[in-house]
C-alpha cells in the first residue's frame, strides 16, 4: 500500500496498518556531498535534488521540504544572517510592523513551496511529501527573546495560513507543524488560534495536518486538539498510547539509532510499541548517518504491515 494511503486509511478510518517513517532528513545530502550549505538552502533545484537522491537510495515513508525556523520570521520581514552553517534572526520588528500580506512570496519562502512542488513531481504517489512550518511555540520564543511578547502575534497565524495553502497547492500531502518547545509556553487557547485556520485550509486540498511537539507534552492537553489536527507526533515517547486517546498518535528514535547498531538493535527489539504509532520519525534533524543501519531500520518499519 502507497504510503499516503496508509495515513488516509489511518486518519479517515482508524485503521493503522504499519507506522511511516518520516525522518527529518534535509540538509544531510548536502552535508555529506560538502556543498555549500548557504548556497543549498536558498536554491530550490538543489534542495531538491539532494532530497530526492537520498531518498531514492532509502525509501523512506515521507519528505520533508524545509527545515529552519528562521523561515517564517524573515518572510514577515525581520532581519537574518548567516552564521555558523545557519541562519539567525539578528533584528525582530515590533507585531504591528510584521507584515504577513503576500508572505508566500517574500525571503526563502518561495524556495521552500517550490521545493514541494519539485519533489511531488519527483516521488507522485511513491511517498508523502510534506511542507514544513514553525510552530506558534518556537515562534513565539525566538520572537520574543528580543520583543518580550507573551500573545502569538495574528501575523503569525496569517503567515502560517498563507504558507500552508501554498504547500497544499503545490502539491503537499500534509502539512508539518513542528515545535522545538513545549507546548506549555503557550496557552491552550492561543494554540487553538493557530491551528485552526490551517486545518480549514489543508483539509479543503484534502491533505493533513500533522502536530510534532518535542520535550514531552501532557496527553490529556493534547487530545484536545483533535479538532484542530490529524495527528500529533511526540517525541520520546515510553508507554504504549492509551486506546482512549482519539487522535493518531506518533513518536521519535533518538539520532543515535541511525549510528549505534546496538541500539538499532535493541530499538528493534520493542516492534509491538513501535506498531502502535502512526508515525515514527526522529527527535532532531539527521546530520549523520550510518546508511546499513537506516536501511535495516526502513526494511523492518514497512515489515510490520
Amino acid at each position: 500500500m502507497e504510503p499516503k494511503k496508509i495515513l488516509q486509511t489511518c486518519i479517515e478510518f482508524g485503521s493503522l496498518k504499519r507506522p511511516l517513517f518520516i525522518p527529518l532528513i534535509f540538509s544531510y545530502g548536502a552535508r555529506a556531498q560538502q556543498l555549500d550549505l548557504r548556497a543549498f538552502y536558498e536554491d530550490a533545484t538543489k534542495i531538491a535534488n539532494t532530497i530526492f537522491r537520498v531518498w531514492s537510495y532509502f525509501r523512506y515513508d515521507g519528505l520533508i521540504n524545509y527545515l529552519d525556523t528562521t523561515l517564517e520570521l524573515e518572510a514577515l520581514g525581520c532581519k537574518v544572517t548567516w552564521s555558523e552553517d545557519k541562519f539567525k534572526v539578528t533584528e525582530l520588528l515590533r507585531p504591528d510592523n510584521l507584515d504577513y500580506k503576500n508572505v508566500e512570496v517574500k525571503g526563502r519562502v518561495p524556495v521552500a513551496i517550490e521545493v514541494v512542488r519539485r519533489l511531488k513531481g519527483m516521488v507522485r504517489d511513491q511517498a508523502i511529501v510534506a511542507g514544513v512550518l514553525t510552530g506558534p511555540s518556537t515562534l513565539l520564543v525566538e520572537y520574543s527573546r528580543l520583543k518580550g511578547a507573551k500573545e502569538l502575534p495574528q501575523q503569525f497565524i496569517e503567515a502560517a495560513t498563507k504558507i500552508g495553502r501554498a504547500y497544499c497547492e503545490a502539491g503537499a500531502d500534509l502539512i508539518l507543524v513542528i515545535e522545538k518547545e513545549p507546548i506549555d509556553v503557550l496557552l491552550l487557547s492561543d494554540y487553538v488560534k493557530f491551528l485552526s485556520p490551517l486545518k480549514n485550509v489543508v483539509r479543503f486540498y484534502e491533505s493533513y495536518l500533522i502536530l510534532f511537539l518535542k520535550g514531552g507534552a501532557d496527553l490529556r492537553r493534547v487530545s484536545t486538539l483533535q479538532d484542530c489536527v490529524d495527528g500529533v507526533v511526540i517525541s520520546n515517547i515510553d508507554q504504549l498510547p492509551s486506546k482512549l486517546l482519539k487522535i493518531p498518535l506518533g513518536t521519535t528514535i533518538t539520532n543515535k539509532v541511525l549510528i549505534d547498531k546496538n541500539c538499532l538493535l535493541n530499538f528493534l527489539k520493542r516492534s509491538t510499541w513501535v506498531k502502535s504509532f502512526f508515525i515514527l520519525s526522529t527527535e532532531d534533524e539527521v546530520i549523520s548517518l550510518n546508511a546499513e543501519n537506516l536501511k535495516l531500520l526502513i526494511d523492518s518499519i514497512k515489515q510490520l504491515s
